[in-house]
């Protein structure tokens, strides 16, 4: 009915690249090209972490400390496993210890991990969310039935004909 909970994490990482103006532009080739190449070291990373990561770069800017390396901001999905520490200690474990996660070279100088929290689960399709969370079916709205804990399937519904006893005087 639902997906599962999904875990969402920021990391702010730097890598010894140097910065090119183009890397403002996240429509760039430059800033497309490096972006990729940070979300397919960070996801192989995750490889060997339960349930599934996905890794995006938010930005790529230039280092406050020289012009020979960048700082990148990195959102990573996870569905299936929740456990931010699980989720830290990948990335983190790896630069610290190699400087290098896939083919890219890391410092561990500024960086920083965020979780943002578990989103609520998503209903399919064919599912409304009620607003305590869980999903019901789609066709359930406006049925006349309470089938969500809250109501909240019923709720802003205009009185069909027949359910509102005042009408049968």
């Amino acid at each position: 009915m639902y997906s599962q909970v999904e875990g969402v994490y920021r990391f702010a990482v730097t890598l010894m690249e140097p910065y090119m103006a183009d890397y403002q532009d996240r429509n760039s080739p430059a800033f497309q090209d490096l972006a990729q190449r940070i979300k397919r070291s960070f996801e192989q990373t995750f490889e060997n972490v339960p349930g599934t990561q996905t890794a995006n770069v938010i930005s790529i800017e230039a280092s406050k400390t020289d012009g020979f390396s960048i700082l990148a901001t990195v959102d990573v999905d996870s569905t299936g496993y929740s456990e931010a520490e699980g989720i830290r200690s990948a990335i983190y474990d790896k630069i610290s210890r190699d400087h290098r996660v896939g083919n890219l070279t890391f410092l561990p100088d500024n960086f920083s991990f965020r979780e943002f929290g578990a989103s609520q689960p998503r209903c399919d399709q064919n599912h409304m969310q009620c607003l305590s969370g869980e999903c019901v079916p789609a066709d359930s709205r406006c049925d006349g039935k309470q089938d969500c804990p809250d109501n909240s399937d019923e709720e802003g519904c205009s009185e069909r004909e027949g359910d509102n006893p005042s009408q049968h005087k």
